[in-house]
């Protein structure tokens, strides 16, 4: 009853619509976890080269790949069973028309484009000016079969996508299966940032960790570099053992402070003893926050 992951059980976002808004975040589960998608919702490519299928069997997929982000729309969902419970998931998808100005569902537009399975799409993807040239990019993030996540981008103006394997993340029950994905604004941070936080389970002895990519091109043109930008842990427990990070960024200094304590809660109503207060603090380099030696 001590474990502070019980706070942590709502980190699941409610459905963003579409498209979603830049300060959304968005639940990204394993790629074969695509069961929930139904006819009429909208999705997008998450992976550069995806090609659609003319058949749900996948048996050959001749044709054009569909550009990283693309919003569509699900026209069906078929499942084949494969025996022993196990299932092969596709969806028949439709091209995603405008956003309506009353703020009203996309509708879909013309046939159906073929077929494409759950790994091949992301609830997780946005349009948004994340290297500040005055031009929007697509960004989507995506969890593959192994655990992975994955960011990509697509510069419309420069070259092919460009991808940054995060990698995974284990708490004491190993690798964890799902992640939030979302936007942190310039605003907030100092540059814009696609934020990955993979959630605690509820058990004790679990804790959430955070990553950061951002996008940035030199100045004289050229390619752009997509890249780690931060990583911090988050908050946690197994009882009596607690602990938290607090996270507070400076964008006028180009800074961030992670200030990371543990501690104890106390059993008779005392003030919960403290282990541990470290502030780690960072300074914005070329699109990477480097850590700052500790003050004199």
């Amino acid at each position: 009853m001590w474990c502070l992951l019980q706070l942590l059980a709502g980190t699941a976002a409610a459905d963003p619509g579409y498209p979603p808004q830049s300060t959304d975040r968005v639940l990204v589960e394993i790629a074969v976890d695509g069961a929930g998608w139904v006819e009429g919702e909208w999705v997008a490519v998450a992976l550069p080269g995806a090609v659609p299928c003319p058949t749900a069997e996948g048996a050959a997929c001749p044709g054009v790949a569909l550009p990283l982000g693309q919003p569509l729309i699900v026209a069906a969902r078929v499942a084949e069973e494969l025996g022993d419970g196990r299932q092969r998931r596709r969806y028949a998808l439709r091209a995603a028309g405008p956003l309506p100005p009353d703020g009203g569902p996309a509708q879909p537009l013309g046939p159906v484009l073929g077929f494409l399975p759950p790994e091949a799409l992301t609830r997780a993807a946005w349009q948004v000016d994340l290297d500040q040239d005055g031009d929007d990019e697509w960004v989507t993030g995506h969890m593959d079969s192994a655990h992975h996540l994955w960011v990509f981008v697509r510069d419309g103006k420069r070259g092919a996508p460009l991808a940054l394997d995060l990698g995974t993340h284990s708490d004491i029950d190993g690798v964890m299966t799902r992640a939030t994905v979302g936007l942190v604004t310039a605003a907030e941070a100092g540059l814009p940032l696609v934020k990955v936080n993979w959630p605690a389970n509820e058990m004790c002895g679990s804790g959430d960790h955070s990553r950061y990519a951002s996008y940035r091109r030199p100045q004289g043109g050229g390619p752009g570099r997509l890249q780690l930008a931060l990583e911090h842990g988050g908050s946690g427990g197994d009882a009596p053992i607690w602990w938290d990070t607090e996270v507070v960024f400076q964008p006028e200094r180009g800074t961030v402070a992670v200030r990371a304590t543990a501690g104890e809660y106390s059993d008779n109503g005392a003030a919960d003893s403290i282990h541990s207060d470290e502030t780690t603090r960072y300074l914005l380099v070329d699109g990477r926050f480097v850590v700052l030696p500790p003050s004199p």
